[in-house]
């Protein structure tokens, strides 16, 4: 008689265990590889050597500026119960909005080569930038871009740049963007000394640090203003490099079947990679829904980055230019492929657009055609006293027919 159970295959349990003792190699060997080269990096790092030959005696201790110890040069703010500064006011310019705060202050900038920053309620449409000042040149103002993160203290490294040098004399925050009617406040700006553990924290600021979205943000990140120190592939690269190194002695010296180890510790770095990625994608997909949700496709254009090109558009097609079907030359101080030529040839659409170059073109022009000068074009002027546009030998006689902060529109009068 056969034995209960007698002939079951207990397969499946011995792949379980495999697939458990290759996600042990895995780890463990993942673990190996990011602490000694992470040791080694932090061991044999330009910067934090250049770091701690620069500091005088190694005894600086953090230098803290207060939210609310910052004064508002430019815009408006007040101060706030934890001490911080919140914006209330953005200052309108001709070419911005933005809001100023510095506060004066005295220290050397070899003794604090990082900022830790903290400010909350910031949206995707504000952005931030330390300034500073310095004895040498007090008359210039210098800055770095802050990473956006969460409301949580960040840090970046300053050392590593050109201007962060000689004595400190004035530091602040320059705010460019929107409120959008959100509590954006100041908490605290901190300068510190040199540390294996600011260094840590500045690459962490600069990888998981959200990124304005592009062309190319699908399919890759692309590091924006912050990636200074190590970029997140080569760190990542290393990392999996060091793993399969490992898992390959392993493999020589004890036999170890290493087949699942080896495809986990490939993928575990590029997956870190595709989280911060999504993380970005999740920030983007959020501020695409506050901008674009439930308007209509006019309202959406309005909405958009361009959309003051869009409103310069509609309004000569509206107003100022005749039925379509008209020749207009594009003319601007830029590539023929820049974006800002390109979407203002898509918006003047359907009229006939010619996008090249910056001059006109006297040989191409018929009379009755149409020059729109889009901004400020070196050598090229136009004359009011003689009517006529010039630049270097060339003169055209032209009808100025209108003229805004974007651009200036002609039309050609033909010869005498």
């Amino acid at each position: 008689m056969a034995h209960l159970g007698e002939g079951r295959s207990d397969e499946p349990y011995p792949r379980l265990r495999d697939l458990g003792i290759g996600i042990a190699y895995a780890f463990i060997a993942l673990l190996i590889s990011g602490g000694v080269l992470g040791s080694m990096y932090l061991l044999l790092s330009p910067e934090l050597g250049e770091q701690r030959a620069a500091t005088d005696d190694g005894s600086a201790r953090p230098w803290r500026v207060s939210g609310s110890s910052l004064i508002a040069r430019r815009g408006s703010g007040e101060e706030t119960e934890s001490g911080g500064m919140r914006i209330t006011q953005l200052e309108e310019g001709p070419r911005d909005t933005r809001s100023i705060y510095t506060r004066r202050v005295g220290f050397k900038a070899a003794d604090y080569p990082y900022l830790q920053y903290r400010v909350t309620g910031q949206n995707p449409a504000s952005f931030y930038y330390f300034i500073w000042r310095t004895a040498d040149k007090p008359g210039e103002t210098s800055h770095v871009a802050l990473a956006r993160i969460n409301d949580m203290a960040q840090v970046s490294m300053l050392s590593n740049n050109p201007h962060w040098r000689g004595t400190i004399t004035e530091v602040g925050i320059d705010v460019y963007g929107e409120l959008r009617g959100d509590a954006q406040t100041i908490e605290s700006l901190d300068m510190l000394p040199p540390s294996n553990w600011n260094f840590i924290r500045a690459i962490w600021s600069e990888w998981a640090g959200l990124e304005t979205w592009n062309q190319r943000s699908a399919h890759h990140l692309m590091g924006g203003p912050y990636q200074t120190i190590l970029p997140r592939p080569l760190a990542m690269a290393i990392w999996a490099i060091g793993a399969l190194a490992l898992l390959i002695l392993a493999r020589v010296f004890a036999g170890s079947d290493i087949r699942i180890a080896v495809l986990l510790a490939v993928l575990t770095p590029w997956l870190v990679i595709d989280m911060l990625w999504q993380r970005n994608l999740s920030a983007q997909l959020a501020e695409t829904r506050y901008v674009f949700a439930g308007k209509t496709q006019q309202e959406k254009h309005h909405s958009d980055l361009d959309g003051v090109l869009y409103d310069y558009a509609q309004r000569l097609k509206n107003e100022v230019l005749p039925e379509p079907g008209v020749k207009i030359f594009l003319l601007n101080d830029s590539p023929w492929r820049d974006y800002h030529r390109l979407k203002m040839q898509f918006y003047l659409l359907p009229h006939n657009i010619f996008n090249f170059g910056k001059f006109p073109r006297p040989e191409s022009l018929q009379p009755g055609d149409y020059l729109l000068a889009m901004g400020d074009i070196p050598g090229l002027n136009y004359d009011a006293s003689t009517a006529t546009l010039n630049w270097r030998d060339q003169t055209l006689r032209v009808i100025e027919i209108d003229k805004q902060g974007l651009g200036s529109l002609y039309q050609y009068a033909g010869t005498p």
